[in-house]
């Protein structure tokens, strides 16, 4: 009796083992063979449930039966196929004409995730799809052969006459992504479509048609009555891609409603050269009604204009808009409208508003690149009450021919106001070595700014090396909290030669740097195959 119920007692144990063993799970090579074997088979429910699972699976067997169920009989495999597609991070290269081939498919589903998937098909990854964006254009064919092209582009003008309008929308937003332009028919009949996307998206395709632009002009002129502003900011590049058939069409935008349809409208026909193209932008930037940064960014178009804006563009110098002086000043740069006194730009450099400032210092380097300036020009940036001027002056002092003459420029300098001029005039104290320097380094070891006491580091180690006992204790206390490997190999190497017994104060002082020419940068050959271009 005990034999047996010791007996039960081990079946008992031992049963769900033994379950657990006869239901053992597939492995994955297993799963995708039985799936690759189910794929095979004229039983529709098994071709079904394996379309589901293969394509969770990431293997080049998994991968090549999922594409290949996009041509299977039944639908629902096919739509499986596609949605595993559309699940991966990239579409296969050998999916993408069979997923624009589907563009034609029987089922409205299919045919609606297919052409969601024309971007990729087309050869764009996910991370660079865009909203519409007029200036994204693809001209490379993506590896595909003549007749490939040939079956994509009319697979997508036959798809803009799709029933469903999802599938129109989705082929007209990848449009751009194919270098050939769809059917001009095609196209206009989206002009009058009552979703505003689908006219903006048309637009754009339609801007990319080269020839018949008397035509096209005429089909798309309504269209400045249209009211959502997107879309006429739209028609403005289209319409100036038509020349001078779309000319008229920008000389009605003038007067919208929307001032950002009028800007871009005035901007586009001032770049068509037309005869009255300069007095329509000069009228434009005196138009109070727009706002002053429109106004502003009309003036530089002003430079294509040359002989006929001259004096123009100098009366805007003296405009009561700060913005629209400081737009005007960069064409006055270079030679195109004028050369202007360097006292003119001089006197800039103290103005209130930053941007006339800022533009009045970037002029002042291009010309002192060329031209190295005189000590005066130096002294009068370095009595600016602002930080950025009195920079530019540090930086026009390490020109070798100027560090002598300004050594008590440089030595006010390393006291500023400002850490950043400071800084500079720190990294200049050890070529330029003025008078007092080894005091005003002392000084600046003590600096609470960590960035100043290495800069000052850095000044007191600079070749050729000078004996500077009163710093080499300062030097010590610094070293521990240097950050760069450069500055700490530097200081060592100063310790080293310096800090031992027998060096004395009397050392023979070393040979002193000599002074190079300051090195001119190379500027870029002008354009030219342009004639509007500036050097």
């Amino acid at each position: 009796m005990i034999l047996l119920l010791t007996l039960c007692a081990l079946l008992a144990v031992t049963s769900p083992v033994a379950a657990q063993a006869t239901h053992r799970q597939d492995t994955e090579e297993e799963t995708i063979t039985k799936c690759l074997d189910d794929l095979k088979s004229d039983d529709v429910a098994r071709r079904r449930r394996a379309a589901m699972l293969i394509g969770k699976y990431d293997t080049p067997e998994a991968e090549e039966a999922v594409i290949g169920c996009l041509k299977d009989a039944d639908a629902q495999v096919r739509q499986s196929a596609l949605v595993s597609l559309s699940e991966q991070s990239y579409l296969p290269e050998e999916a993408k004409m069979p997923v624009i081939g589907l563009l034609g498919d029987e089922n409205v589903h299919i045919r609606r995730l297919a052409s969601s998937m024309l971007p990729e098909a087309l050869g764009i990854m996910h991370s660079r799809i865009s909203n519409l964006n007029p200036n994204i254009q693809i001209r490379a064919r993506g590896g595909r052969t003549d007749n490939e092209e040939t079956q994509v582009l009319k697979a997508m003008n036959k798809a803009l006459y799709d029933s469903d309008p999802s599938v129109r929308r989705n082929v007209l937003a990848a449009a751009r992504y194919f270098p050939t332009p769809l059917s001009q028919k095609g196209l206009e009949r989206f002009l009058r479509d009552d979703d505003k996307e689908v006219r903006c998206l048309a637009l754009l395709a339609y801007a990319r048609i080269i020839g018949h632009e008397a035509e096209r002009a005429t089909a798309m002129s309504h269209l400045v009555e249209d009211p959502v502003e997107q879309v006429r900011t739209i028609l403005v590049t289209t319409a100036a891609s038509l020349g001078e058939h779309g000319a008229p069409i920008l000389k009605k935008l003038f007067a919208d409603t929307d001032a950002n349809v009028r800007f871009e409208a005035i901007s586009k026909y001032s770049l068509q050269f037309q005869p009255d193209s300069f007095s329509v932008l000069k009228a434009a930037i005196q138009d109070e009604t727009l706002p002053m940064a429109q106004r502003a960014a009309l003036c530089a178009n002003l430079r294509y204009f040359r002989k006929d804006a001259v004096d123009f563009a100098k009366s805007l110098l003296e405009s009561p808009h700060n913005a629209i002086r400081a737009a005007v000043l960069p064409l006055f740069s270079s030679n195109t409208f004028g050369e202007l006194p360097m006292d003119y730009f001089l006197a800039l450099v103290d103005e209130e508003n930053s941007e006339i400032r800022q533009q009045a210092l970037k002029i002042l380097q291009t010309r002192l690149r060329n031209q190295p300036p005189a000590k005066e020009t130096v002294e009068r940036l370095f009595a600016s009450r602002y930080a950025n001027v009195r920079l530019m002056a540090v930086s026009l002092m390490s020109i070798p021919s100027l560090q002598k003459s300004c050594g008590e420029l440089i030595s006010d300098a390393v006291l500023d106001d400002d850490a950043s001029v400071r800084l500079a005039a720190i990294r200049l104290l050890g070529t330029a070595r003025p008078q007092g320097w080894d005091e005003l380094l002392a000084a600046t070891l003590e600096d609470e700014d960590a960035e100043i006491r290495e800069a000052a580091a850095n000044a007191v180690c600079q070749p050729p090396r000078v004996y500077l006992p009163k710093l080499i204790p300062l030097l010590k206390k610094v070293l521990p909290s240097l950050k760069s490997p450069l500055t700490i190999n530097r200081v060592n190497a100063y310790l080293r030669q310096f800090d031992r017994p027998g060096v004395q104060e009397t050392r023979r002082p070393a040979t002193p740097v000599r002074p190079q020419p300051p090195r001119v940068p190379l500027r870029p050959a002008p354009n030219r195959a342009n004639p509007f271009s500036t050097p």
